[in-house]
């Protein structure tokens, strides 16, 4: 909270700004001089604070994250509540057995000091999500985030592959099942959640197209996507459809969905009996996906809508990958 001047038909007023709820709130003093509108901004922070104490009901800090865990288990992905427990749980131990009333600015800003820029980010968003829920259900008065900028990460070229690196990766498999599950996430682009949840009822083969409705399985960015199939995604679809055993097209022997850790953990074995980049992980398959459109001059507007991703700077991340455009502006400006 601070004071700042603007000028007026009087000469100067003075305004108080600070941020509540996440959102910034100008208050006009409507005095002229600095010494009364100082008063005013002392006032003005006493009547805050007792509004402060009126508004919420002060808990312990693991019971506000069992609290929120458990209200969004069914908003958020398998795999997302599971990191959001992991850096949530690691707050709670770095900040002790405290209640939201002891949470403040200060203390949140020493934890994000203390991690990495890149670790930052993900504490930094998932302690945001908590916040808010506090907020709301009046565990906590103001966000200790509003007055504190996101960690920034340089931006870093995604890692992926071509698809004859791919069929390089496949000839280390002899699992049927492995090879067609790798290959369907090449050539369609979807998580490896979206893909493991994924349905014989969110395929529509009179269109060709893959369904993510949010019916019965909700994606990562809660957005629901239509994607048109490849012509490899149909021809693996069509061998699946011949053994169907379950609702799940991706299924183990057992017909239950395939545990994440065994996909991610399989490919990356693969990788390592393979000549390619050993930094590429089961997610670089959609970086791959990406990737192949833009170098194929696909307008990253639909990249985007493919993707599922809420930010298009989510998705600019792949735009330098296509340097003939670059290369054909410069061609078309000076010569």
């Amino acid at each position: 909270m601070h004071l700042f001047k603007r000028k007026s038909t009087k000469g100067y007023t003075y305004y108080v700004r600070y941020s509540e709820n996440g959102k910034v709130v100008i208050v006009s003093t409507r005095e002229t001089k600095k010494d009364r509108a100082l008063k005013f901004l002392s006032n003005f922070q006493k009547e805050i604070e007792k509004r402060k104490d009126e508004k919420f009901t002060s808990i312990p800090i693991n019971k506000l994250i069992w609290n929120f865990l458990l209200t969004n288990k069914h908003n958020y992905t398998e795999i997302t509540i599971k990191n959001m427990w992991k850096s949530l749980s690691l707050f709670q131990r770095y900040t002790g057995d405290i209640t939201t009333s002891q949470i403040n600015k200060n203390l949140v800003q020493t934890f994000l000091n203390s991690k990495t820029k890149y670790a930052g980010r993900l504490y930094y968003s998932n302690l945001n999500v908590l916040f808010k829920y506090a907020i709301e259900n009046g565990f906590l008065a103001i966000n200790p985030l509003s007055d504190i900028k996101k960690p920034k990460t340089p931006t870093k070229i995604p890692l992926y592959i071509t698809e004859k690196q791919l069929s390089e990766v496949l000839t280390f498999s002899t699992n049927r099942d492995l090879k067609d599950f790798i290959g369907f996430a090449f050539y369609s682009g979807m998580r490896l959640s979206e893909i493991i949840n994924l349905r014989w009822q969110d395929i529509d083969f009179n269109h060709n197209f893959i369904i993510l409705s949010n019916q019965t399985f909700t994606t990562k960015s809660r957005k629901p996507r239509v994607i048109p199939m490849a012509r490899q995604v149909l021809e693996i679809l069509g061998r699946l459809k011949q053994d169907v055993r379950c609702d799940f097209i991706f299924a183990d022997k057992e017909n239950k969905r395939y545990k994440p850790d065994y996909i991610s953990k399989s490919f990356k074995k693969l990788v390592k009996k393979s000549n390619i980049n050993q930094s590429v992980h089961f997610h670089s398959l959609r970086h791959s996906f990406a990737s192949s459109l833009v170098n194929c001059g696909t307008p990253i507007q639909y990249v985007k809508e493919l993707l599922g991703h809420q930010d298009i700077s989510t998705t600019l991340i792949y735009s330098h990958l296509n340097n003939q455009v670059l290369t054909n502006a410069i061609n078309q400006t000076f010569n």
